[in-house]
């Protein structure tokens, strides 16, 4: 329990430093200034403070008043200038009129201090006017607040004289003019630095027509909507900022369905769930525009912090794949069914093949076995090859099913190294194996299967004549590991990121006119990322390769 206390009050000076943080320099002025009514009690603090002290003056009198007239005017100055600052149609008038305010309240500080003979006690008070111009007042109206506190507290000394502002004192004043004018123009400058900060991101943004960018709040609200979101999604900004949530902006029924996979309610947090955590995720949603047309967007969302750690918002970035999706569908769809339709004859030709070199329709001579072998192994080749494609375009759309069973990886491999056998002698190659006694899982026997049936295929084609083939298949308490070694030519550094990409062939099996066509790690890959494994290769050209695979013991 005693441990407790630090990070409670961490996060205590955390929440006190933002809000001083917002209270200080609260935000960007509307576009009708800073006075108009949107955020008006943010940035009119100061003014109210000034006026605050003035009333403690007239309730606690500790402060001797040497001139209550002046008190009276001061006091009526400032109820005057808080009414202004309530009521005045702002918006209607030009925007530099609004320096009149905080202009106005240096005139009551120096009444304040001329009430009391010049107590420094008010003296401070000086740099709220000067601090809020140089947030939202432009150089020349700070420049002239500063010339205006230097008459402050200069004038008095040459107007009025001792014995109330002896001339001794003129050199102890002159630095609150001098302490002003540093504040403010530190502040003014670091505010310019903010807003063409701040200018520059809008104009990226308003650039960004092909993509859309939505920001949110911690909770969801979206405090930015682009002119790419508008164009994507139909909504002005206008409707969105500030409004609603990027909810609206999707399928419901996807939304709920990805809520019940998330074991959460089909809110915000469905969207933002990965973000949340820290973590970028760039997903494929359904969306629907004002007009109730679908899109299909890829989306990538991640959080953004503020200067002290906090979450500060969620950023949306969106991409139209809607035309990308509808050709990739249609490319799925046309593999699916010349794959089909050219398994069929294949499987037919394979099938008489096998009763050809039975000899059930009469005795061949050496002659044709040889013409029929050559023709059955083309046959099971593009048979192998067919089969290829179409479980790639099972992948893409998403139709992968896995046929669920307790299977020994160790018994896969061994069978894999059996049938690899007579290939491997023909490239004198050497398969070995290495495995634990605990490495069964639940899995689908037959793509685990094809998993080393592909990377043995892979090793003796690319392994030269006397090399060396190891198998090792370990596990421990939650996956078992399937790691594939060789002594071949190796893959460039530069290639290996794209080995399981489809089609993609290494610069090593290109030179050399090794046969192949560049599906079997894509294939290998699906079908680990399917049990929900990883996969990684290790490889240097010239020096073998290896691929370890980590497969869970059960698949959710």
């Amino acid at each position: 329990m005693s441990a407790r206390p630090a990070p409670v009050a961490r996060s205590g000076m955390r929440t006190a430093r933002r809000l001083a943080a917002e209270l200080l320099t609260g935000d960007f002025a509307p576009h009708e200034g800073p006075l108009s009514h949107r955020g008006l009690l943010r940035r009119a603090w100061p003014f109210a403070l000034v006026g605050l002290a003035t009333l403690i003056m007239f309730a606690f009198p500790t402060t001797q008043v040497s001139d209550h007239a002046t008190l009276y005017v001061a006091a009526g100055l400032t109820a005057a200038l808080i009414a202004a600052v309530a009521f005045v149609p702002w918006h209607r008038l030009p925007e530099w009129t609004q320096a009149a305010v905080p202009f106005g309240f240096l005139g009551v500080i120096a009444l304040l201090r001329e009430s009391t003979g010049g107590a420094a006690g008010f003296a401070v008070l000086v740099f709220l006017p000067v601090l809020w111009l140089a947030l939202y007042g432009a150089a020349w109206q700070l420049a002239t607040s500063i010339v205006l506190v230097a008459l402050v507290f200069l004038a008095p000394t040459f107007i009025i004289g001792a014995p109330t502002y002896p001339a001794s004192g003129l050199g102890r004043i002159a630095l609150w003019p001098i302490a002003a004018a540093v504040v403010g123009g530190s502040t003014h400058r670091l505010v310019a630095a903010e807003r063409a900060r701040a200018a520059f991101v809008s104009g990226l943004l308003s650039a960004a027509t092909e993509q859309s960018i939505i920001a949110t709040d911690p909770n969801g609200l979206i405090t930015v909507f682009n002119r790419g979101a508008e164009r994507m999604f139909g909504y002005p900004a206008d409707e969105m900022i500030g409004k609603v949530t990027p909810l609206v902006l999707h399928d419901p029924d996807e939304v709920a369905a990805r809520a019940a996979e998330l074991g959460v309610a089909p809110s915000v947090e469905v969207i933002t769930a990965q973000a949340r955590r820290g973590r970028a995720e760039t997903r494929e949603w359904t969306c629907v525009r004002r007009d109730g047309s679908r899109l299909r967007v890829s989306l990538s969302i991640a959080p953004y912090y503020d200067a002290m750690g906090e979450l500060h918002g969620f950023v949306k970035i969106g991409t139209d794949v809607t035309e990308r999706a509808a050709a990739e569908q249609l490319k799925d769809e046309f593999v699916a069914l010349i794959s089909h339709e050219l398994r069929t004859p294949l499987s037919s030709i394979i099938g008489y093949l096998e009763v050809l070199c039975d000899d059930t329709t009469g005795p061949l001579t050496s002659r044709q076995r040889q013409f029929l072998d050559v023709v059955d192994r083309n046959a099971r080749r593009q048979l192998r090859l067919v089969s290829d494609l179409l479980f790639v375009s099972q992948v893409d759309a998403g139709r992968v099913r896995l046929h669920l069973d307790y299977v020994d990886v160790a018994e896969l491999a061994k069978a894999a190294i059996e049938a690899a056998q007579p290939r491997a002698k023909a490239a004198s190659v050497t398969l070995q194996l290495e495995a634990d006694d605990t490495t069964t899982l639940r899995g689908d026997p037959d793509r685990l299967g094809q998993i080393i049936d592909n990377l043995l295929t892979n090793a003796i084609k690319f392994t030269p004549a006397g090399g060396l083939i190891d198998v090792r298949i370990t596990g421990n308490t939650d996956t078992v590991a399937i790691e594939v070694s060789d002594t071949g030519v190796g893959i460039p550094a530069a290639e290996q990121q794209q080995l399981f990409t489809r089609f993609f062939r290494a610069s090593t099996a290109t030179s050399r006119a090794i046969p192949g066509i560049g599906l079997g790690l894509t294939i290998v890959k699906a079908i680990v990322d399917a049990h929900r494994g990883t996969v990684s290769v290790t490889s240097a050209e010239g020096n073998g390769t290896t691929f370890r695979i980590y497969l869970p013991r059960s698949v959710q």
